[in-house]
C-alpha cells in the first residue's frame, strides 16, 4: 500500500503522458499522379482524369469518357542518434527498411453538355516507422502505421466557357496499428523510468483499429484565356470515429494482474481539411507552367482520446482505475508550395520539372519518432507518353528533410534528446490512363 500511495501523483502521469503511443508528425499525402507528383501538383490544369484529386472542377475539360490507374512507391530513410540521459550513452538507428504504395484510380465522363462525373479513389494520409524492438525510443514508439483509402464522387458544372464548379462526397476508411513500450518500473517504485539500458518491467503494448468517416469537397475552375486558368478547391475534415479498437499488452512475470488489462476501446481523430491552390500559364502549345499552393489545417489535430470498454489499470486500495487516456498534439497549420513545368518534345513525349517546399506542421514539444520530420523539400522528374487514346507517365522525386534535434522535454513520453540527419525519401510514380 505504501508503495502505490508514494507513487499516487508521478502514476496519473504516466498513464496520461505515456501509457499509449500517439502519432508525431505530419502525415499527409499529395501524391494525386505521376504527372501530378513530377509537377508538384496541378490544381489549374484540368487536362486528365486526376483533376479529381486536385480539383474535380477541371474535369469539365475533359471530352469523353477518361480512365486512369496507378500508384506511386515510397522508400523512406532516416539517421537517429539518442542520447541515454541516465548514462549518457549514445546509440544509433534507423528505420527499418519498408516502402509504402499509395494507389490512385480515376473515372470521369460526361453526364450531358454541362454536367461531368468523377469518381476518385486514393489515399490523403498515410505513415509508417518501424524500429527494432531494442530500439532506445521504444518507450514513445516501435511501429506506427496509418493507412486511409478514399472513395470521392464527384458532380462538375460547366457553368460557361470559362467558368466550372464541382462538388463532392469523401468516404475515408482508416486503419490504425500503432506498437510500443511501456516502462512498468514506476508503478513499483523504481525511480528509472523510461530508461533503455533497463528492460526488467517493459511492457509490450499494441493498438488496432479501424474506422469510416465522411466529409465534403468542392472545386472552382476559372480559364481566363487561352494562356492563363486558375484553381480552387477545399476538402473538408473528416472525423474518424474507431469504435471497434483494441489495446493488447505483453507483460513481464513480476507485475500484479491488475496492471495492463486488454481492453477493447474507442478514439477520436479529426484528419485535417486541405485547400488547394493553382495557376497554369501556357505561353504555347509546346509547353506550359504551374505554380500551386496547399494549405492543411492541423491545428484541428489537437488532441487523441482513448476510451476504454474497461479498466486497463487498477491500482488495488486506491479505488483507480484507468478507462481514458488524453494525449495532446496541438499541431500547427502547414503551407506546401510548389512551381512546376512541362515541355512538348514530340506529339507524343513530353517531359516535366517541378520543385516543392512543404512546410512541417510539428511543433517542438509535440515531435517524436513516430515520423521523425521537418521542413521538406522535393526535386521531381517525369515524362508522359501519349499515343492518342492511352497515356503512360513516369515520375520521380528526391525529397529531402531538413535535420532537427528532439529536446529532452518529452523524456517522460519516451522522447530521448536525439538528432535526426539525412532524412529522406525517393518516391517513383506510375500512372496509365486511357480516353474512349
Amino acid at each position: 500500500m505504501s508503495v502505490y500511495r508514494s507513487w499516487r501523483a508521478p502514476l496519473f502521469c504516466f498513464l496520461l503522458a505515456g501509457c499509449l503511443p500517439v502519432f508525431g508528425a505530419g502525415f499527409a499525402l499529395y501524391q494525386g499522379s505521376a504527372r501530378g507528383n513530377a509537377q508538384g501538383g496541378l490544381p489549374a490544369a484540368g487536362d486528365d482524369a486526376s483533376a479529381i484529386f486536385y480539383n474535380p472542377a477541371g474535369i469539365t475539360n475533359l471530352e469523353g469518357t477518361h480512365f486512369m490507374a496507378g500508384m506511386t512507391l515510397i522508400t523512406p530513410s532516416a539517421d537517429l542518434s539518442l542520447t541515454n540521459t541516465y548514462t549518457g550513452r549514445v546509440t544509433t538507428a534507423e528505420p527499418q527498411d519498408d516502402f509504402f504504395i499509395p494507389p490512385h484510380v480515376y473515372y470521369s465522363r460526361p453526364i450531358d453538355d454541362n454536367l461531368w462525373l468523377g469518381i476518385g479513389v486514393f489515399s490523403r494520409f498515410g505513415l509508417g516507422s518501424e524500429f527494432e524492438d531494442d530500439f532506445a525510443g521504444r518507450y514513445n514508439s516501435i511501429d506506427a502505421n496509418i493507412e486511409t483509402i478514399e472513395f470521392n464522387p464527384n458532380i462538375a458544372w460547366k457553368v460557361n466557357d470559362q467558368i466550372s464548379l464541382a462538388a463532392g462526397v469523401r468516404i475515408m476508411y482508416l486503419d490504425v496499428l500503432l506498437e510500443g513500450t511501456v516502462d512498468a518500473s514506476p508503478l513499483l517504485g523504481i525511480d528509472e523510468r523510461n530508461n533503455p539500458e533497463t528492460t526488467t518491467y517493459d511492457v509490450n503494448q499494441r493498438v488496432t483499429g479501424d474506422a469510416l468517416g465522411y466529409g465534403f469537397n468542392f472545386g472552382l475552375f476559372y480559364r481566363m484565356n487561352q494562356q492563363w486558368s486558375f484553381g480552387v478547391s477545399y476538402y473538408s475534415e473528416v472525423k474518424q470515429e474507431v469504435d471497434n479498437g483494441a489495446v493488447k499488452f505483453k507483460k513481464p512475470a513480476g507485475l500484479p494482474d491488475t496492471l495492463f488489462l486488454d481492453s477493447p476501446g474507442t478514439a477520436e481523430l479529426d484528419l485535417p481539411a486541405m485547400a488547394f491552390f493553382g495557376a497554369s500559364y501556357k505561353p504555347s502549345e509546346a509547353w506550359s507552367l504551374t505554380f500551386g499552393a496547399v494549405y492543411t489545417g492541423w491545428e484541428s489535430f489537437d488532441e487523441i482520446r482513448l476510451e476504454f470498454d474497461r479498466p486497463i489499470i487498477i491500482i488495488p486500495g486506491l479505488g483507480v482505475g484507468v478507462t481514458e487516456t488524453v494525449s495532446p498534439e496541438n499541431w500547427q497549420d502547414s503551407w506546401k508550395y510548389n512551381i512546376g513545368a512541362e515541355f512538348r518534345v514530340t506529339d507524343a513525349i513530353w517531359v516535366q520539372t517541378g520543385f516543392v517546399y512543404d512546410d512541417s506542421p510539428l511543433r517542438e514539444e509535440t515531435i517524436d519518432y513516430r515520423l521523425p520530420t521537418n521542413d521538406r523539400t522535393l526535386i521531381n522528374l517525369g515524362t508522359t507518353f501519349n499515343t492518342g487514346e492511352w497515356t503512360i507517365s513516369l515520375a520521380v522525386n528526391y525529397l529531402t528533410i531538413k535535420d532537427r534535434d528532439l529536446p529532452d522535454q518529452q523524456l517522460a513520453d519516451g522522447v530521448l534528446p536525439s538528432t535526426v540527419r539525412n532524412g529522406g525519401a525517393i518516391l517513383t510514380a506510375f500512372s496509365i490512363g486511357r480516353q474512349f
